[in-house]
C-alpha cells in the first residue's frame, strides 16, 4: 500500500504543488456565473474534494516519515481549500466545505496518531479551524437560496411551459418589489436568475 501512494503521490506532484499554493491565498474567488442559476458549471467542488483526499495521502506518508512539519503543512492546506468556498453563497458549495473540513480532520487524527506535532504548528491549525466557525456564512447562503427559490416561484405555469418549448429568451414579469429575474431556455432546459432586495 505504501508504494501505491508514494506513486500516487509522484505522479501528482505538480498538482501538490499547486494546491499547497492556491491554498496559502487567503481570499479567493472561484469563477462561477451566478446568473446562470441551476445550471450554472461548478466543477470545482469535485476537484477541491480531490485535492483534500491527495493531502490526505501526503500528510499520512508524510507522517510515516516523521515529518511532523510537512504533515501540518498538508492540512493546513486541506483547510485552505475549504476556506475557499466560505463566501461562496450556494448550498452545495458549502455542503462541499464542510467535507473538506471532514477531511481535513480525518488527516489530523490520522498523522496525530503516529506522531506529535509542532506547538506552533497545533496553535496554526487551530487558528484556522476557528476561523471557518462563522455561522453567517452559511446564513449568507441561504438568503441567496431563498433569492434564486423567490424567482422561481415568481415564474407562471405558462411562462414555465412556453420556455420548455421555446429557444428564446423569455423576459419574466414580476409584481413584487424585487427586481423580476430574468431567465433563458432552450428545449427542456431553462434557468433563472435574480436580483433580491434587501
Amino acid at each position: 500500500m505504501k508504494s501505491k501512494i508514494a506513486a500516487c503521490l509522484a505522479a501528482n506532484a505538480k498538482a501538490l504543488d499547486l494546491l499547497h499554493q492556491g491554498a496559502a491565498i487567503s481570499d479567493c474567488r472561484w469563477p462561477i456565473d451566478l446568473r446562470e442559476g441551476p445550471g450554472m458549471r461548478l466543477s470545482h467542488l469535485s476537484s477541491l474534494r480531490q485535492g483534500a483526499r491527495l493531502l490526505y495521502l501526503e500528510a499520512e506518508a508524510l507522517a510515516d516519515d516523521n515529518k511532523s512539519d510537512e504533515a501540518a503543512g498538508s492540512i493546513a492546506a486541506s483547510l485552505g481549500l475549504a476556506r475557499s468556498l466560505r463566501t461562496e453563497p450556494l448550498v452545495i458549495s458549502q455542503l462541499v466545505r464542510y467535507a473538506v473540513h471532514g477531511i481535513s480532520s480525518s488527516t489530523l487524527a490520522r498523522v496525530l496518531s503516529r506522531l506529535p506535532l509542532p506547538e506552533a504548528r497545533l496553535r496554526e491549525l487551530s487558528s484556522l479551524a476557528e476561523e471557518e466557525e462563522d455561522p453567517a456564512e452559511f446564513e449568507r447562503t441561504l438568503a441567496a437560496q431563498a433569492c434564486d427559490t423567490n424567482a422561481l416561484f415568481e415564474t407562471s405555469w405558462a411562462e414555465l411551459r412556453h420556455c420548455e418549448t421555446a429557444a428564446m429568451p423569455l423576459k419574466i414579469k414580476s409584481s413584487s418589489s424585487r427586481t423580476a429575474p430574468a431567465a433563458r431556455c432552450s428545449g427542456t432546459n431553462w434557468r433563472l436568475s435574480s436580483t433580491c432586495a434587501k
